[in-house]
């Protein structure tokens, strides 16, 4: 297969599945230079910015505003964390509040029955509706964490040369 064969499937599989994500175009693009030996750059896709939104790096991690039942806190975002986790002082003072216990895994792959919430998150202009999250004691200075439970319904991009995390539709 030739280089522009493979140019035209990976153009008909973006098309087919709604558009690639830039990321992955970026890394297509780089096998297929890799393949062919020639610059390959990838087609524009359907997928549009709907927002973007600036984070910080603190000690590692990205830090940025999400809104929490209408209150805003400083989240850290981890898609290798399974669970979103709100931190009791944000909690308490935003009056969010647990009605019952569900099982978190804790750093060490324990079982730990923690209390759970159900809130509303806006991060940008995207809202994301009845999140579970557990409630778990103050670690650090932020509010809590975005795990991948809430990070999955979203198409983002990490731009970490610009401190900006893109939404698109």
């Amino acid at each position: 297969m030739d280089w522009k064969s493979i140019l035209i499937a990976t153009a008909a599989v973006g098309l087919l599945f709604g558009g690639l994500l830039f990321a992955a175009q970026k890394d297509a693009a780089q096998r297929i230079t890799a393949l062919t030996g020639k610059s390959y750059t990838p087609l524009p896709t359907t997928t549009s910015i709907k927002n973007a939104v600036d984070f910080q790096q603190i000690e590692n991690r990205i830090v940025t505003k999400i809104t929490v039942n209408g209150k805003t806190g400083n989240f850290i975002i981890d898609a290798n964390n399974p669970s979103t986790v709100i931190y009791e002082k944000f909690a308490k003072k935003n009056k969010i509040t647990s009605k019952n216990n569900g099982i978190f895994k804790d750093r060490n792959n324990q079982d730990i029955s923690k209390p759970i919430c159900h809130v509303n998150l806006k991060f940008a202009d995207k809202n994301i509706n009845n999140v579970r999250a557990f409630i778990l004691e103050d670690s650090t200075d932020f509010d809590g964490i975005i795990g991948s439970n809430v990070l999955h319904h979203l198409n983002y991009e990490i731009d970490y040369r610009n401190g900006k995390i893109i939404i698109y539709d």
